[in-house]
């Protein structure tokens, strides 16, 4: 029975995951920013003092891990519910940095309406959509197992008969 739902999941496995590692690429080539107010029990902050700067992630959020997959880790992250809103340090460094090469003031902010613009549409598509396709996968799969309850329990019954004789 469980082999059935998981059988039926794997469409929504391959799109989740492509979604995830999309969204991934697109906040860190926008240059999101994690959202760490104090380090977990999880990720201690001794961690990133002990690592040597080689092995040290651009990402304090997930010190040790690669830049993209933290990225990854950050959209799965979001797309569970567990939403951290993007901070705009990064951002404002961009500007300024824009500013003195003579890049106009509008199409700055335009990167940063274009980075909470991908993140709204991250939360709303990956809870909401997804997280909804999912229960429908599973409520769906469960009530064909409950439609054909009689048959596996005869399949089952054979095979612990198969199984002592």
């Amino acid at each position: 029975m469980i082999g059935i739902t998981i059988k039926e999941l794997y469409p929504l496995i391959g799109f989740y995951t492509l979604y995830i590692m999309f969204f991934g690429t697109a906040f860190m080539i926008l240059d999101f920013e994690m959202d760490v107010s104090e380090p977990s029990l999880d990720q201690p902050a001794v961690v990133t003092k002990v690592l040597p700067q080689s092995k040290r992630s651009a990402s304090p959020t997930y010190p040790g891990i690669n830049k993209i997959f933290a990225y990854m880790l950050y959209s799965f992250r979001n797309s569970i519910g567990d939403l951290a809103t993007p901070n705009t340090p990064n951002y404002d460094s961009w500007i300024l940095k824009r500013q003195s090469e003579k890049i106009s003031e509008l199409s700055s902010y335009f990167v940063i309406s274009l980075a909470w613009g991908i993140w709204l549409f991250q939360a709303m598509f990956m809870v909401i959509v997804l997280l909804n396709y999912l229960i429908a996968v599973i409520s769906q799969a469960y009530e064909r197992v409950v439609n054909q309850r009689k048959v596996y329990s005869y399949i089952h019954k054979a095979e612990i008969n198969l199984d002592y004789y």
